[in-house]
C-alpha cells in the first residue's frame, strides 16, 4: 500500500480524510490519508495506484487528458481518475495541491532570531509590569 505521508509528505500537506472515524488504529490505515487540493483531492486507490477527484468542470477535461490517468468514475459534474505514483506531481500541480511551506536555511535563521527577540521583549515587558505592580502595592 502506498504511504502518502512518505511519498509526498515533505512537499505537500497530507491530511486524514474528513469522513474517517476517530479510531486509535487510524494511523495504520494508509487509505484514509489524502492530499487536499484547491480543485479536489488526491488519495490512495490501491497497492500501487493513486486517485484524484475533482468536481470542477474546467479541471475534468484537463485531468482526463493527463498521460497515465484512467477514468474510474464519472458523474455529471465530477470525475475520479487513477494514476501511477510517478505522475503525482503533474496531477498535484494541475489540481493545485496544498504545498508545505519550505524555508531556506537563511529564512529559518531569520525566523528563529525574530522569535528570540520577541520572547526577550515579552519577558522584559512582563518583568517591568511585575515590578510596577509591586511598587504600586507597596506605595
Amino acid at each position: 500500500m502506498i504511504d502518502l505521508k512518505e511519498l509526498a509528505g515533505k512537499r505537500y500537506r497530507v491530511a486524514l480524510d474528513k469522513s474517517r472515524s476517530d479510531e486509535p488504529s487510524r494511523a495504520e490505515r494508509l487509505w484514509l490519508y489524502q492530499i487536499p487540493c484547491l480543485y479536489g483531492h488526491i488519495g490512495v486507490w490501491g497497492e500501487n495506484t493513486l486517485s484524484a477527484w475533482t468536481d470542477r468542470r474546467l479541471m475534468i477535461s484537463r485531468l482526463i487528458a493527463l498521460p497515465g490517468t484512467t477514468v474510474v468514475r464519472r458523474g455529471d459534474s465530477e470525475v475520479q481518475v487513477t494514476f501511477p505514483p510517478e505522475r503525482l506531481h503533474a496531477v498535484a500541480q494541475l489540481l493545485k495541491a496544498r504545498v508545505k511551506r519550505q524555508l531556506t536555511p537563511e529564512q529559518r535563521e531569520k525566523l528563529v532570531a525574530r522569535g528570540k527577540a520577541a520572547l526577550i521583549s515579552l519577558r522584559t515587558e512582563r518583568a517591568s509590569r511585575a515590578r510596577s505592580d509591586r511598587q504600586s502595592e507597596a506605595g
